[in-house]
């Protein structure tokens, strides 16, 4: 091969039209977080303050 790769992501599944599109549109160098990430982040994020305040 002659030349260069601007991005390379791995998936675990089929994506949806909606999904690849919010890919493309974000570009390359922009990671879009899966649906379960983001839920446990928030989950993580409730049990940090819930702890905080005991």
């Amino acid at each position: 091969m002659n030349g260069s790769v601007d991005e390379f992501r791995i998936w675990s599944g089929e994506l949806s039209a909606a999904e690849v599109g919010t890919n493309f549109a974000s570009g390359p160098n922009n990671l879009v977080p899966e649906p379960s990430g983001i839920l446990l982040t928030l989950a993580g994020g409730f049990l940090f303050l819930r702890r905080r305040r005991a």
